[in-house]
């Protein structure tokens, strides 16, 4: 059963969108982090249990939070990585910087703007990545040029969470 988690990390390391998917069938949830608790989530968020979007409820309750809470703790480990590999490699996409247990490949993309968009997948690192992360980032950059929106506040429109996930299902 394939793996895909991504999150979107602004400027305080906290994550802003995340959005994952368990399986080629699962639809897959995504979620802001509710306002003041960096590093959590609510509900079912990125975990790839059923349900929509940012603070839907699970039946699987603990089984679902310790899910996402080891792809977070896992991407938010891979920072330091990308933080490290983005200057001395000198690109905006950074394939493969972390890998974990073995089975789980870390990749990044880091630019101008103050986010950081990192992508956890259980298979190696194709092609797709790249462009991948080119359209995620501009759809980024455009909802945070907005004056109205915070980078470091969770991203809660849910146009730009409809157009994330339809990037995230055009490449995975």
């Amino acid at each position: 059963m394939p793996v895909t988690y991504f999150a979107v990390v602004g400027p305080s390391d906290a994550a802003i969108f995340e959005y994952g998917r368990v399986g080629a069938g699962d639809a897959g949830s995504s979620s802001g982090l509710p306002a003041g608790v960096a590093g959590a989530s609510s509900g079912a968020a990125a975990a790839g249990g059923s349900g929509g979007g940012a603070g839907s409820s699970n039946n699987n309750g603990g089984v679902t939070d310790t899910l996402q809470l080891s792809r977070q703790f896992m991407l938010y480990s891979a920072l330091d990585m990308a933080d490290e590999t983005m200057w001395t490699k000198g690109d905006f996409f950074l394939s493969r910087i972390d890998r974990f247990e073995e089975r789980y490949y870390v990749s990044a993309y880091a630019a101008f703007a103050p986010i950081r968009l990192l992508l956890m997948q259980d298979q190696e690192p194709h092609d797709n990545v790249r462009p991948f992360f080119a359209d995620a980032y501009e759809l980024c950059v455009r909802q945070l040029m907005s004056p109205f929106v915070d980078a470091s506040q969770p991203i809660k429109s849910r146009d730009f969470e409809e157009r994330m996930i339809s990037i995230f299902t055009r490449y995975f």
